[in-house]
């Protein structure tokens, strides 16, 4: 969360990833066996996006599908079971 709002003071933009490979990241990135990758993000300006390849600006310009957050949000007290 510091490293966004950081981020986010000096004009930069954070955006965390998941569902990638610890092993594939320490043999790109030359990381010892003895460092656990935990987190990945990118970190940079936003840029023009009519530079980005047609997939991407497509993507880009389409507005964003989101799950309702009563599909995975808990609200309430734990029931024994």
């Amino acid at each position: 969360a510091h490293l966004s709002v950081q981020a986010t003071s000096m004009d930069l933009y954070v955006h965390q990833m998941g569902g990638y490979e610890a092993d594939r990241l320490r043999d790109a990135f030359g990381i010892g066996q003895g460092y656990e990758p935990t987190a990945m993000m990118a970190v940079g300006y936003l840029g023009d996006p009519a530079e980005l390849p047609d997939d991407l600006h497509e993507r880009e310009a389409n507005p964003q599908v989101r799950r309702d957050p009563s599909e995975w949000l808990f609200h309430g007290s734990w029931t024994k079971g």
